[in-house]
């Protein structure tokens, strides 16, 4: 995996069509959405009903639907026309999403705090190059008024032991001294971090402070 393969990776439309399937519609999948919903809502308690919500990299918009039950607008965008595409069409009828949009992280088309929180999902992982992950935080951290809510993926798991002990590599997890450390190059605050299902699930969910 490279750096860049986020960027042409999910212009595909078979990937697309079978993201959800893939991941969340098995027994398994099932089970740890819910554990990472659950730590995204108790992140989101900070954030007041009625804020304007930027989410980027929204894929098939999986957690939409419950973001704007809870009283959000949101703004979503992707990299990817197909995945715009499909969340567009999947969530056709859910109120206060107010558009969807095609932009890329690294350079997003928004003035200066547009938004009172963004919510960043299942993306970090996929970016190996550090450098490349603080470049995006700092463009979050640009157009974002108080809060950015973010998930890594970290080592410290039981399937990543096994994995270590076999000698395999580990893409995308990263110790907690690295996520840390990418954290504060951005230029935020790291103000707590909420765990999804340990020690089964890989996902961190942090709340950060621009």
């Amino acid at each position: 995996m490279t750096e860049y393969d986020w960027k042409t990776n999910y212009q595909n439309s078979d990937i697309v069509e079978d993201y959800d399937n893939k991941r969340y519609h098995h027994f398994f999948g099932r089970i740890l959405n819910r554990c990472d919903w659950r730590a995204v809502a108790r992140a989101l308690r900070i954030v007041r009903k009625g804020s304007k919500l930027f989410v980027p990299a929204c894929g098939t918009g999986r957690f939409i639907p419950k973001l704007t039950e809870k009283g959000y607008r949101v703004i979503a965008s992707d990299i990817s026309p197909q995945m715009i595409d499909y969340a567009r069409s999947k969530l056709a009828d859910c109120r206060d999403i107010i558009s969807f949009e095609i932009d890329d992280m690294e350079k997003l088309k928004y003035e200066d705090k547009s938004f009172d929180c963004t919510l960043l999902i299942r993306f970090m992982h996929l970016v190996e190059d550090e450098e490349i992950r603080v470049k995006i935080l700092k463009e979050l951290k640009r157009v974002t008024k108080d809060w950015l809510i973010v998930t890594f993926h970290h080592k410290y798991t039981l399937r990543c032991f096994s994995r270590m002990l076999r000698g395999k590599k580990l893409y995308g997890k990263l110790s907690a001294g690295e996520v840390k450390r990418t954290v504060k190059k951005a230029g935020f605050k790291l103000v707590r971090i909420f765990a999804s299902n340990p020690p089964f699930s890989h996902n961190w969910v942090l709340l950060l402070k621009p």
